[in-house]
């Protein structure tokens, strides 16, 4: 069970607060206190407590709840988050070297299949494979591009497309 510090015979709190935590001497809020349980969770056993169903709080959600694990979701809904900003943007090559992202030959095809899944499940459509043009400002970018470009471990991702220059 969930041991949420304050909660216990606390009848004033009518629901879950979650309270920014300010270190001392800091400007930005770096996370949050639960204070106290709402009710309808009062004699509930939390087996997993998720903080945060943004995009990644609600897919590790979903494949527990399809392990068959009871799942509590916390949000604060209305705060600036990544889902909120990036929509779930997967880009493949990052930086200014253009170098593939951490473990991204490995975790874009389990995306492509997870994403799949809940289309089928929720009959939308979630997946658009889009291309992203970038621009080479400089001959040093463009030198990067072009070896990245013949390296076999990028061919999937990078289109050298002369129509679009």
């Amino acid at each position: 069970m969930l041991k949420i510090p304050g909660s216990e015979n606390d009848e004033r709190d009518a629901g879950l607060s979650a309270v920014p935590q300010r270190p001392a001497g800091e400007g930005q809020n770096r996370g949050f206190i639960l204070r106290a349980r709402p009710p309808y969770l009062a004699a509930k056993t939390i087996e997993y407590l998720i903080v945060g169903q943004g995009l990644a709080g609600t897919l590790i959600g979903y494949r527990l709840e399809n392990q068959g694990h009871g799942v509590t979701y916390v949000d604060a809904p209305g705060q600036t988050a990544a889902s909120a900003v990036a929509a779930g943007i997967v880009n493949p090559i990052t930086g200014r070297r253009f170098v593939k992202s951490w473990r991204i030959d490995e975790l874009l095809p389990e995306a492509r299949q997870l994403y799949a899944t809940l289309e089928g499940e929720l009959d939308v459509r979630i997946w658009f494979d889009l291309p992203l043009v970038r621009t080479l400002f400089n001959r040093g970018e463009e030198n990067d591009w072009l070896a990245r470009g013949g390296d076999p471990g990028y061919r999937d991702y990078l289109i050298d497309d002369p129509a679009l220059g």
